[in-house]
C-alpha cells in the first residue's frame, strides 16, 4: 500500500508489523484512473480524475481500473461525419458512416459533382466530343449525334 509505512520487527520470536497511515503523499502511480491522487490517511484518493475523451461521437469513453486506463466503447446511433455530400449518417464499428449523397442530373454531357462544404451539387460539361452514346458525342454539355 503506497499509503502506510509498514515495518516488522521481531521481538521475543513474534512477528510485530507496523502500519502507520500517510497523508499527503503521491499516490497517483498506482491508479490508472487519476491524473492526481494523494494520500489522506492510508487511503489513495482521486483528487483528479483521468479525462478519457477521443472526440468520436461513435464511441462512450471511461476509465476502468481494470483495463488498466481509458477504454472506448463503441456505440450505435446517429452521428454527423462532418461531409456535406453524405446523409443518414450512423455509427458502425466506432466509425461514422453516410451513404453519399447523388447528384446525378441524368445528363451524360456533364461532371456531376458534390461539394462536401456547402453540401450542394455543381454539374460542369463534360470535354467536347466526349462519346455519351451510340453515335453521340457531347457538344455543350448536349448530347447530340455526331456528324
Amino acid at each position: 500500500n503506497l499509503c502506510t509505512n509498514d515495518a516488522c520487527s521481531v521481538v521475543a520470536g513474534q512477528a510485530i508489523c507496523d502500519n502507520v497511515a500517510l497523508s499527503d503523499v503521491d499516490c497517483t502511480a498506482g491508479q490508472p484512473c487519476a491524473d492526481q491522487a494523494i494520500c489522506l490517511a492510508g487511503s489513495c484518493t482521486i483528487t483528479k480524475a483521468k479525462v478519457c475523451e477521443d472526440n468520436n461521437p461513435c464511441t462512450e469513453n471511461g476509465c476502468e481500473s481494470n483495463a488498466g486506463g481509458c477504454v472506448a466503447t463503441p456505440i450505435d446511433g446517429q452521428c454527423n461525419d462532418g461531409d456535406g455530400c453524405t446523409i443518414k449518417d450512423t455509427c458502425k464499428g466506432a466509425k461514422c458512416v453516410g451513404i453519399s449523397q447523388k447528384c446525378d442530373d441524368g445528363n451524360p454531357c456533364t461532371v456531376d459533382l458534390c461539394d462536401p462544404l456547402s453540401a450542394k451539387c455543381s454539374y460542369s460539361n463534360q470535354i467536347e466530343g466526349s462519346v455519351c452514346g451510340q453515335s453521340k458525342v457531347c457538344k455543350s454539355g448536349v448530347c447530340e449525334a455526331s456528324p
